[in-house]
């Protein structure tokens, strides 16, 4: 990630409004000597130490992310003037350059370019918008963590599970809202019960030579197993990545 990547963000008050007051509050957390962390989200700036969206920062949150493909950051509490402090967090909110933060600058996440995920594909990154359908044939819904490092290493890994299981890895042809997912796949486990396993997913399409591996727990089951890893641009094609559009239409 260059540290000197710039961009104007200033587009009108109300744009400007986490500038204004978003800076100042994660100072004052530093300065009590709290680690903040943020994510850039395509319903807006997600607030981790509190776990909640800040209200009008949906189209702060969705440019920031487009130009910067920084996806979440932490803050060290390694402050000393708060007054300063602020003043630099301001100024890469605005800039987008990671050197004005470098002296408390913790965990960063960020997504790789969607042109850089795929040659071909060009699957879509945080949608801001509703669609009919998820594109691709089979669908793979995941939390946030998971959906970086699917991305990162462009693979969706087949994963043991208990002692007596063997790595599979779970995926879908439905197009669900979160809710259903956790409803379809989740709701005997205690381990995902509070889980947002559905946030997030990735349409794919498979070759009939790896759809002849597939199984069903069950006949007529919505799920479908596979016991190998899948490898976008190798045995499946990546269709689509990103925030479930099917959460926004949930919330509509």
């Amino acid at each position: 990630m260059p540290m000197n990547v710039r961009f104007n963000l200033s587009r009108g008050r109300s744009f400007l409004y986490p500038l204004e007051t978003l800076p100042v509050r994660i100072a004052t957390y530093l300065n009590s000597g709290i680690t903040v962390k943020i994510g850039f989200r395509p319903e807006g700036i997600l607030f981790h130490n509190s776990g909640q969206i800040i209200p009008s920062t949906q189209r702060f949150s969705k440019n920031f992310f487009q130009q910067t493909s920084i996806a979440e950051i932490s803050f060290r509490p390694n402050i000393k003037d708060p007054f300063d402090g602020g003043k630099r967090i301001g100024l890469f909110l605005r800039t987008g350059d990671l050197k004005h933060i470098k002296p408390f600058l913790g965990d960063i996440v960020i997504l790789p370019p969607a042109e850089q995920i795929l040659h071909d594909a060009k699957p879509i990154i945080n949608t801001p918008f509703e669609l009919g359908t998820i594109p691709g044939e089979f669908k793979h819904y995941t939390d946030f963590k998971m959906f970086c490092a699917i991305l990162s290493e462009q693979t969706i890994k087949a994963l043991g599970g208990k002692k007596d299981r063997t790595p599979r890895l779970c995926f879908t042809d439905l197009n669900l809202t979160p809710d259903k997912v956790c409803d379809y796949f989740f709701s005997g486990s205690q381990r995902h019960a509070n889980d947002s396993r559905g946030d997030y997913v990735l349409g794919f399409d498979l070759p009939q030579r790896t759809k002849r591996l597939m199984e069903q727990p069950k006949p007529g089951s919505p799920e479908y197993w596979l016991r190998e890893n899948i490898k976008f641009g190798d045995n499946a094609e990546l269709r689509f990545a990103g925030y479930n559009p099917f959460a926004l239409s949930a919330v509509a």
